[in-house]
């Protein structure tokens, strides 16, 4: 008879975010945090999606698809290393002293979580441009369809009318999943928020408080 195999429980780590040109360091982030070790990532060549996760969650948390706004990026606020800790064990307070706007925030996460967040961060994606990209094309169709109406080489009214038709029903179609996907996306950034390890309060960094938006 076969046994079943005791499952091996997920690595659980805090991910603490930087947007910086300044040279961290391994030991000086020890220093920081007061944690006995943590690995440092710097966001480029094969760590680039490591970044690109966390952009994409500080993009849809501000954004305002209510005014077609989809992603809000901050150009300067691009995340460019990932410290990485065991959960509950940094300190805060000093970091933000020391950084300032240069520390982003963190979460605290396990693999499963992040793949849970790729597909939210995915699924969001890809409404986003089919509600953009689509009703763009459309309006683009309906000022041409105009013109040419205007020099009676084009389609009548009712082409027009049918036109403006689809654009509603994209709108109707597209956007009650856009807001239940962004949030989704705005409970999973909330209930993921990295903890102190001496307070039981969520950290946040006063200074730059993108996290807690």
């Amino acid at each position: 008879m076969n046994q079943l195999s005791t499952p091996v429980a997920e690595k659980k780590g805090t991910f603490i975010l930087f947007s910086t040109t300044k040279n961290l360091t391994k030991t000086d982030l020890k220093k920081t945090f007061n944690v006995k070790k943590g690995n440092l990532v710097l966001i480029k060549r094969k760590h680039i999606d490591e970044g690109y996760i966390f952009d994409q969650l500080f993009a849809i948390k501000t954004a305002a698809p209510n005014d077609g706004i989809y992603h809000n990026y901050e150009q300067d606020k691009f995340v460019t290393h990932i410290y990485s800790v065991k959960q509950n064990t940094c300190a805060k307070d000093f970091a933000l002293m020391k950084y300032g706007a240069e520390l982003l925030g963190g979460f605290d996460v396990c693999h499963s979580d992040l793949m849970t967040l790729t597909g939210m961060i995915e699924s969001y994606r890809q409404i986003a441009y089919f509600c953009s990209h689509g009703k763009n094309s459309l309006k683009s169709l309906e000022r041409q369809a105009t013109e040419m109406s205007e020099h009676q080489i084009g389609p009548d009214t009712q082409f027009q009318n049918q036109l403006q038709d689809v654009i509603n029903s994209i709108e109707d179609f597209s956007h009650p999943k856009l807001i239940e996907f962004k949030e989704k996306i705005d409970d999973w950034f909330e209930s993921h928020k990295w903890k102190d390890a001496y307070s039981e309060s969520d950290a946040q960094n006063d200074q730059h408080n993108i996290l807690v938006a």
